[in-house]
């Protein structure tokens, strides 16, 4: 089926399948009967289960939390203090005020740039507006050396991994989590440190989204397959879309990481190519073990930049033609954990 453009602000939101089905009338000469009644219910009945089955293929709702399970923490914005690996952490927690405390709440780790911080970040991706609209809560990680992640591994530093799965243990004492639903997305430094994530925290974490950062260098051995979705521009001069000579820093080209990913999700096939706007082309692999897809949106001419964004940046173009943020979402609510 042909797969049609949703926009909203003329920006590509994602996509839906659209199908038509034919009508055709039927005159009936006699009245109806007892058993003509009965045909009709059995009739009913069959199209309510085909309903059903089919509704089966969309995201499941939220668990319920238990009527003694209550938020340790107010609507908004709060900063949060832990210990990870023996060294003093924080991170920023932000719950939507359209939380009602009923049902668990998805938890997107959001992971800046080097160098940033989580508050640049969160202008950057404008994620806490996003979770407002849609109904989820981030935390917003920082970095513990100034301004960059560890990643690649370096011996003496703090364990970003621990700390990241420290913050999601968090989470879960402050409010009620669906663990099912927790995945990262990260920029530049916070999209490698994001791909490590998938690479070691997978049981944790169920997808992940890096802009301008994907890696799949070795070691990378996940416990199942993880659903990737990422963005790149084709003018990054920062991390470079043909890849560079600074090894597990960056290396590999953008096309050989996303390779990667398809290779380990046991992918079939080339990706399927489509063409989203006049400078935004999705590179997609469907089939692939457990459900497991890898999207690539190949920007023309963008730079080291975050699709979409409010904020300018210095370095590059910043296409408006769809929003990382808005995909990321979609895409993570296609794929939980399984």
């Amino acid at each position: 089926m042909p797969l049609l453009n949703r926009h909203r602000n003329d920006r590509v939101i994602g996509t839906k399948s659209d199908a038509s089905y034919g009508t055709k009338e039927r005159r009936v000469n006699h009245r109806p009967t007892t058993q003509t009644y009965a045909q009709h219910a059995q009739a009913c009945l069959a199209l309510a289960c085909a309903l059903v089955a089919a509704c089966g293929d969309g995201p499941a709702p939220a668990p319920a939390c238990s009527p003694e399970r209550t938020s340790a923490v107010a609507s908004g914005i709060t900063r949060r203090a832990l210990v990870s690996s023996g060294v003093d952490r924080e991170y920023f927690l932000y719950v939507p005020d359209s939380w009602d405390g009923r049902q668990s709440l998805a938890l997107v780790l959001s992971l800046h740039s080097s160098p940033s911080s989580a508050g640049e970040h969160a202008a950057l991706s404008d994620l806490r507006t996003l979770a407002e609209t849609e109904g989820f809560a981030v935390a917003e990680l920082q970095s513990a050396r100034p301004l960059a992640w560890n990643e690649p591994v370096e011996a003496g530093r703090p364990d970003d991994v621990l700390y990241a799965s420290d913050v999601i243990d968090d989470v879960g004492r402050a409010l009620c989590l669906d663990t099912r639903r927790v995945f990262a997305t990260g920029f530049s430094g916070g999209g490698r440190m994001a791909s490590r994530l998938a690479c070691d925290l997978s049981d944790r974490i169920a997808a992940i989204a890096p802009v301008a950062g994907l890696r799949h260098g070795e070691p990378c051995t996940p416990h199942r397959p993880v659903p990737v979705v990422t963005f790149h521009g084709t003018a990054d001069v920062i991390n470079p879309f043909e890849g560079d000579d600074r090894g597990q820093r960056w290396g590999e080209s953008v096309a050989e990481a996303v390779a990667g990913w398809a290779h380990a999700n046991s992918c079939r096939g080339p990706p399927e190519t489509q063409s989203v706007s006049d400078e935004v082309e999705r590179r997609s692999y469907r089939e692939c073990a457990d459900g497991a897809e890898v999207e690539f949106y190949v920007i023309a001419g963008g730079g080291h930049t975050w699709p979409g964004s409010p904020i300018p940046s210095p370095l590059g173009y910043v296409t408006q033609d769809i929003s990382a943020s808005e995909i990321a979402w979609r895409f993570f609510v296609r794929h939980p954990m399984p």
